[in-house]
C-alpha cells in the first residue's frame, strides 16, 4: 500500500513540494522553479527530488495562485 502524502504549491516563482511519510511521520521538502505555461512539469521536477517512484504516492493534493 502506498505510504506516502504528497501535497504541492505552486506559485508564480517556486513549486513547493512537502512529502509525509505516513508510516513514520518524516517529512521531506523540495523548491524548484515554476513552469508556466505548463505547471505539472514543476510539479513532477520537485516530488522527483524526493521519491523515487509516483507509486509509492497515497494521497496527492496541490493549490495555485497562478491563473
Amino acid at each position: 500500500m502506498p505510504s506516502f502524502s504528497v501535497a504541492v504549491d505552486i506559485g508564480g516563482t517556486f513549486t513547493d513540494v512537502i512529502v509525509i511519510d505516513r508510516d513514520t511521520g518524516d517529512s521531506r521538502v523540495a523548491k524548484v522553479l515554476s513552469t508556466p505555461p505548463d505547471l505539472s512539469q514543476g510539479i513532477v521536477e520537485g516530488i522527483h527530488k524526493i521519491l523515487p517512484s509516483f507509486g509509492e504516492i497515497g494521497f496527492f493534493a496541490h493549490g495555485t495562485t497562478p491563473v
